[in-house]
């Protein structure tokens, strides 16, 4: 079963979120968040909920799972967030609500430990090489002053790519004018 191609930005969404979900919940008067001990619960402005659980897995690795339910409470998704040492995202399996895996991610940081791009694969197919098919990309770019961008998403599903933002929109600050329109050239001959 293939999941809807929308269903791939809110994947990457969800795992923005999950990074920073304080952030999040504290930015968005429609979200709502509670926290107990290792266990959070986040109601969507749409009536869904989703629920954090951190702790140790069966092998003694650092995981959080959320469950993401609809507002009828039916299970929509499930996904396994794997944590480093130092609690950063190092993986995430996503699955559907039958349990059937549909992708992993891989998160990359920078030398100061920033994050820098999430890699969506798709867990059933692979490229003619035999290497995994990247689905989608989140890049994340940095300032002179440490501030993230706003997540640029690279869809690589060839039916429907897409580039969010575009070009024209700056990732730092919303409100700057885009720039003006290049004059139309003709090519030089050399």
């Amino acid at each position: 079963m293939r999941a809807p191609s929308s269903l791939l930005a809110g994947i990457a969404l969800a795992a923005v979120a999950i990074v920073g979900t304080q952030q999040a919940c504290a930015q968005s008067p429609d979200m709502t968040r509670e926290n107990s001990n290792s266990v959070s619960y986040v109601k969507h402005p749409d009536g869904a909920y989703s629920v954090y659980r951190r702790g140790l897995n069966e092998e003694g690795k650092r995981e959080m799972v959320s469950k993401t339910y609809t507002s009828k409470g039916e299970l929509a998704s499930r996904n396994v967030y794997f944590t480093g040492k130092y609690g950063h995202l190092t993986a995430c399996h996503i699955f559907d609500n039958k349990n059937n895996l549909l992708y992993k991610v891989s998160y990359g940081y920078d030398k100061k430990a920033r994050l820098i791009e999430e890699r969506m694969f798709d867990a059933n197919a692979k490229n003619e090489d035999g290497s995994p098919k990247v689905v989608q990309r989140v890049l994340y770019y940095y300032d002179s002053s440490g501030n993230r961008s706003k997540p640029v998403v690279v869809n690589l599903n060839t039916a429907i790519p897409t580039i969010r933002p575009t070009m024209e929109d700056n990732p730092y600050n919303a409100a700057a004018p885009k720039p003006a329109a290049r004059p139309a050239s003709t090519p030089s001959s050399r």
